[in-house]
């Protein structure tokens, strides 16, 4: 469960049970001039900090209420005519205290919100970054729910900024990151992990769906003039750590961070060149290229 969720019944749990606590005692204890009143404040506070502004200012209303109703209940308070101004005065600070605490308790989530999306997003594609691959590497093989990794790097990206400049290799990852975006699911983890390396946290469990979905990418980013070579592993068959492999381990290589296809062997290899065959016809015949498609070396 989200631990936002989870803070938040927490803080309306107990302010409810404050509530109740702060009425009986003062129902029961208060006495003129000792101030058991005061302690209203703190449930006021807690469901200002749970659910913002507006509720921190139908929390101050609340205890005003009860507050009213404690003194009502209590032989030794007379709650007359006469201390209506005494009621006001502590609605307006009650109501207060709520809004003020509701409207910054809104204003550190957005912060809050705002930095996390800094610190975890890639800053010239939107994707997710590498600090955020990791963790939801780590947090897939934790499930131990089975799901695919593709790791894959666009062609000639080098070429592109010797040619064009750097601007239009900084375009072209751009352009990358929108058409993954819309090629993926809601569900699949797409993150940068380096200048060029781009990995894929999907569902697809099965290796004829993982190499389905690495052919239907790699095939759409050819035809839109940003070809990339992918490869591809499955969990936990190919591997069960997210650690880098030894020489003597190659089955947890497609788990391993940061790895991409020309460096380090991830499981399958498939490139833009089978694509470019298969829309031509001929998606059945044998690879003859070193990067179509076959166990990574």
């Amino acid at each position: 469960m989200n631990p936002r969720i989870t803070s938040s019944r927490f803080l309306l749990v107990t302010s409810g049970g404050t509530f109740a606590a702060v009425l009986a005692a003062f129902a029961i204890a208060e006495r003129p001039g000792l101030g058991l009143g005061h302690y209203f404040y703190l449930p006021v506070v807690l469901l200002a900090l749970a659910a913002g502004p507006r509720c921190g200012t139908l929390a101050g209303v609340l205890a005003t209420s009860l507050f009213a109703l404690g003194a009502g209940l209590n032989p030794h308070l007379q709650l007359g005519a006469d201390s209506l101004p005494s009621v006001a005065i502590r609605l307006s600070m009650y109501v207060a205290a709520g809004l003020v605490t509701g409207a910054f308790a809104q204003t550190m989530r957005r912060v809050t919100a705002k930095l996390e999306t800094v610190a975890e997003r890639d800053h010239l594609t939107g994707l997710y970054n590498a600090r955020a691959y990791e963790a939801a590497l780590a947090r897939r093989v934790g499930q131990q729910a089975p799901f695919a990794l593709l790791l894959f790097d666009m062609d000639n990206l080098k070429a592109v900024n010797d040619t064009h400049g750097h601007q239009a290799g900084s375009d072209a990852i751009q352009k990358l990151g929108t058409m993954l975006s819309h090629l993926v699911r809601e569900s699949d983890h797409v993150s940068r992990v380096g200048g060029d390396e781009f990995a894929v946290l999907c569902s697809p469990a099965t290796k004829p769906g993982a190499q389905a979905f690495a052919e239907r990418l790699s095939r759409s980013l050819a035809e839109s003039g940003v070809p990339a070579s992918f490869g591809w592993a499955l969990f936990p068959s190919d591997g069960d750590e997210p650690k880098r492999p030894t020489s003597r381990s190659r089955s947890t290589a497609p788990l391993t961070s940061a790895s991409t296809p020309r460096r380090r062997g991830v499981g399958r290899r498939y490139s833009t060149a089978s694509a470019r065959r298969a829309s031509r016809g001929r998606a059945g015949s044998r690879p003859s290229r070193p990067h179509d498609l076959r166990p990574a070396a």
